[in-house]
């Protein structure tokens, strides 16, 4: 078991049924690398969170790894990534959470059958038909990597009642079925007309049209639900007109038939138009949209969804979308408040027990001032930090 560093902020507010936030600062003391352009880079990136009554055990998981601004390197209008550590492997990290400190309970490092590790980058285009995009791969020396066909962005974390782990993740989409100790047991991945470049232990059985997902804007969270797994694209589609760009889209996928059984649209409030991250607790489904802004710009609402009297596409896959009738949500709370707006994107959401609410704050590694807008390269003042930050509030 690790000690970490751990400081607690209280922040009382008077919003609506909003007393108070706690931000928690996680001081990270596990050195993930350590490069001559960027400096030292601990662990950090938290885009999940699930907390396991049974163990009182609070798990998230890294995405893809530390990665610069995206950049159009070569010229061709395309903006791409630069990886910090091209063999960077996400992992799920197990957290006890009390008053005091945070420890680590384990490290999960993500990999394959035979031993082969998990990376972050992108997989390669023909995972796919020609109209998916994914960014290209590049090192801090604006050399091109190679895509690795397996390599997964993750994104979101729950666990079933059968102790198997899921997680959302954004190149494929895709989602993975993972062990309780980091073997990636099968990926779920869109039905495709191509599938030479098949990843390692996947299969496709989610439906064809997520593949025009956005780039970088794949599965932005997860939970398991009813028996069910339920996730949702973080944007509209790639191809969707202004007029439907307005939504979303949720699958619900039987993890015992391995089948997609659910497909609904989901509408954004006219400032939000990003997911953050989703939870299920008792007989209720929550979901966190934003903007990606903070301070006055910062838009984040907490709500309760209701499918009950959605259309499901699956059913219904010949409906007009003027006659599909969208997910119903409730606000819950506006997060639009001191504790939330200093930071741009909420990326983890679970529910403890006393109906308090925590979030997961992603913190990029601590390179968000590491990288020039100009070159998409390090800037030189290898400004990193060790915290990553939750808050959390009770309703």
């Amino acid at each position: 078991m690790i000690t970490q560093k751990f400081s607690l902020i209280v922040i009382l507010l008077s919003w609506q049924f909003l007393a108070y936030a706690k931000v928690l600062v996680f001081e990270s003391s596990s050195l993930i690398g350590n490069s001559d352009s960027v400096g030292e880079v601990y662990l950090g990136g938290f885009s999940g969170l699930h907390y396991h009554a049974d163990t009182n055990t609070l798990y998230t998981i890294t995405d893809r790894g530390p990665v610069a601004k995206a950049y159009d390197y070569n010229g061709d209008g395309k903006k791409d990534r630069a990886f910090v550590f091209p063999q960077f492997t996400p992992e799920i990290v197990g957290l006890s959470l009390n008053k005091s400190h945070i420890n680590i309970i384990n490290r999960l490092p993500l990999h394959y059958n035979h031993k082969k590790m998990a990376t972050g980058l992108p997989n390669s285009i023909a995972l796919h038909e020609s109209n998916i995009t994914n960014e290209t791969p590049y090192n801090l020396k604006s050399n091109k990597l190679a895509f690795d066909r397996s390599g997964i962005d993750p994104e979101g974390i729950c666990m079933d009642d059968q102790q198997n782990f899921w997680v959302a993740e954004e190149y494929g989409p895709s989602l993975l079925k993972i062990s309780a100790n980091g073997a990636i047991l099968k990926r779920y991945l869109p039905f495709t007309n191509k599938n030479s470049q098949t990843p390692y232990n996947s299969t496709y059985a989610l439906p064809k049209f997520l593949t025009k997902r956005q780039t970088n804007r794949g599965f932005e969270s997860i939970a398991f639900y009813k028996q069910k797994i339920y996730s949702i694209l973080q944007s509209p589609l790639n191809l969707e007109t202004k007029k439907d760009g307005n939504i979303s889209h949720l699958i619900v996928f039987d993890p015992l038939t391995e089948r997609t059984v659910g497909h609904f649209i989901y509408k954004f409030h006219p400032k939000g138009k990003r997911i953050g991250a989703m939870a299920a607790y008792g007989n209720s489904l929550y979901l966190v949209e934003q903007n990606g802004k903070k301070g006055n710009k910062s838009f984040k609402h907490l709500y309760r969804l209701n499918l009950n009297n959605a259309t499901n596409l699956l059913k219904s896959p010949k409906m007009t979308t003027e006659k599909v009738r969208p997910i119903k949500k409730s606000l819950i709370q506006d997060l639009n408040h001191k504790a939330f707006t200093v930071f741009s994107k909420i990326e983890g959401l679970t529910i403890l027990p006393g109906n308090e609410f925590l979030f997961a704050i992603d913190n990029d590694f601590g390179l968000t001032e590491s990288f020039s807008k100009n070159s998409g390269l390090p800037a030189g003042n290898k400004v990193t930090t060790t915290q990553s930050f939750f808050i959390k509030i009770k309703l």
